[in-house]
């Protein structure tokens, strides 16, 4: 059979298997399966996918996604949420849109924290959300500032998806989530920029807060500065080579949790509640991640992803062509399909695409990551839509959230626009990197 064939009967397959409701994990492995069986036979084919199964499982890499996750629950169960957006309010209150503001800036510092950009969203959605209404915030601004700057867990470090791009294509995974560091940044003050020139055309859409006194500003930081030290410590040990990725992730996740029990807030109930969210999301997110591991194997093993990059090369388009096309395709799955699974369905195809136009896979998922960010927004899949929708008053439709998520989304096309232009906006702190 030739490889095309294979290629498009595996897609027709999963998109098959989506359709009728089966599990994106379940969809990918059980795709991949199929048709390697198909080829060589079902002992040798589960031969394999119990080998790569395990492999992938035990990872040393991957163990960290776990621990991240943990970490973030524990700093969750601590309150450091409220702390947060407390601590941005009281500086930024007196500037124009300051709450929103605030918004932005808390949730790239939980992105730091957590990476994790639905429960951003959420949490934000839940502590912001109804602070801006209640003070008479225009309803776009209110929903559009949470919803978009919720995803900027996504490219801030530590992020779970730059955790599994990088095992997914095999590189360095602190590189890879150094790499998202001044992106994430860019993207945030992109963001912050939307709400200036937002309350600059309409002074109405966010009235000015009453001032704080500097005591009342100062003693908002005692709330967050033990979880800013532990986000310093994990991410400043990758940086200087102290620990690995997963050793960083075990010593937040020991500390998030030691934070939570001294802030006598963790009870045994609470203790093991957060075990438990933990523990589903992780497992969640692992077993699509082996699925579309082995769904990549497969589709190498058949050559699909270098015949495909071959064919692209006898094209003798440009190779910037190529690669603005690559993130057309990424707005469009973005509407339609979610973040992880798109990961999981495309890179394993695209990885070998990018190599062999000379493009730095790390830099590459920066690019991914960006895309990402429009996907949680953008109609009408858009999970930061309805999770905001979800949330908000009923007389907040899902039009205003969809429509105030829009203007930020010109943020983010432009960042990406940067990035692509200028990969050392990527690149060059990872670079600087201890080995």
């Amino acid at each position: 059979m030739e490889w095309y064939v294979t290629a498009i009967l595996m897609i027709g397959t999963l998109i098959l298997l989506s359709l009728m409701g089966f599990p994106l994990a379940v969809c990918l492995g059980l795709t991949g399966f199929i048709y390697l069986a198909a080829r060589v036979g079902f002992e040798l084919a589960a031969l394999a996918l119990n080998s790569l199964v395990v492999d992938f499982w035990t990872h040393y890499t991957i163990v960290a996604v776990p621990l991240f996750i943990f970490m973030a629950e524990f700093l969750f169960a601590g309150g450091v949420t409220d702390g947060l957006f407390d601590m941005a309010s009281k500086w930024l209150r007196r500037l124009p849109g300051g709450l929103a503001l605030a918004t932005i800036g808390a949730c790239a510092i939980f992105g730091t924290m957590s990476g994790s950009t639905l429960s951003a969203i959420t949490t934000f959605g839940l502590v912001a959300v109804p602070q801006m209404l209640k003070r008479g915030y225009d309803k776009q601004l209110a929903t559009g500032a949470v919803a978009s700057a919720g995803s900027l867990a996504h490219l801030i470090p530590p992020s779970i998806m730059a955790i599994l791009y990088a095992a997914l294509v095999e590189i360095s995974p602190g590189q890879q989530l150094m790499a998202g560091f001044f992106p994430g940044l860019l993207l945030a003050l992109g963001f912050a920029a939307v709400v200036v020139i937002w309350i600059w055309r309409n002074s109405d859409a966010a009235p000015l807060e009453p001032e704080v006194s500097w005591q009342e500003r100062f003693a908002s930081l005692k709330k967050v500065i033990a979880p800013l030290v532990i986000v310093t410590g994990v991410l400043g040990g990758i940086y200087t080579g102290i620990a690995t990725v997963t050793e960083a992730a075990a010593i937040g996740a020991f500390a998030s949790m030691t934070l939570a029990a001294v802030s006598r807030r963790l009870t045994k109930a609470a203790f093991f509640d957060t075990l438990m969210r933990a523990a589903r999301t992780a497992s969640f997110v692992l077993f699509i991640a082996v699925g579309g591991k082995f769904f990549g194997w497969v589709l190498n093993y058949f050559t699909v992803p270098q015949n495909i990059a071959d064919i692209l090369v006898e094209t003798g388009w440009n190779r910037w062509v190529i690669m603005a096309l690559i993130q057309l395709l990424f707005v469009v799955l973005g509407m339609f399909v979610d973040p992880v699974g798109i990961m999981f369905t495309t890179v394993p195809i695209l990885a070998p695409i990018v190599v062999t136009f000379g493009f730095d896979l790390t830099w590459f998922g920066v690019l991914y990551l960006i895309n990402m960010e429009l996907a949680h927004v953008t109609p009408p899949l858009g999970f930061g839509l309805y999770i905001i929708k979800g949330i908000v008053p009923d007389d907040v439709s899902l039009a205003d959230v969809l429509w105030g998520s829009m203007r930020f989304c010109l943020a983010t096309v432009v960042v990406l626009a940067l990035v692509m232009a200028f990969s050392d906006i990527a690149l060059w702190l990872p670079s600087t990197m201890v080995d």
